[in-house]
């Protein structure tokens, strides 16, 4: 038994989570600049982190490039495969031709 846990009341849980009773599927709700502490200080900033949690990047020339968040999953697919094409990655290796130049 673990002492001092807290336990997550069922209203805070309809807030955050989703069911879908003919998939049986949970998901994230999106979250309210209220639910956020830093709110109450005028920094929204994880709200808007938290509502968009796909981050898409690529690496280019041993350098990280971030190429943004995304709310659904398959908007950062695409951001990724754009950026597969832009910077000449070979669909086998997934390593640039050009070790990191951006092609035209």
């Amino acid at each position: 038994m673990m002492a001092n846990s807290a336990y997550v009341s069922i209203d805070v849980l309809r807030q955050l989570i989703a069911y879908d009773p003919e998939t049986g599927a949970l998901t994230w709700n999106p979250r309210t600049p209220e639910m956020f502490e830093d709110c109450a200080r005028g920094r929204c900033w994880k709200a808007n982190s938290w509502n968009k949690r796909h981050r898409a990047s690529i690496g280019v020339g041993g350098i990280r490039k971030n190429l943004g968040r995304y709310a659904d999953f398959a908007e950062a697919v695409a951001a990724r495969e754009a950026a597969e094409v832009r910077y000449g990655y070979h669909i086998n290796t997934r390593r640039t031709a050009n070790a990191g130049e951006a092609q035209a």
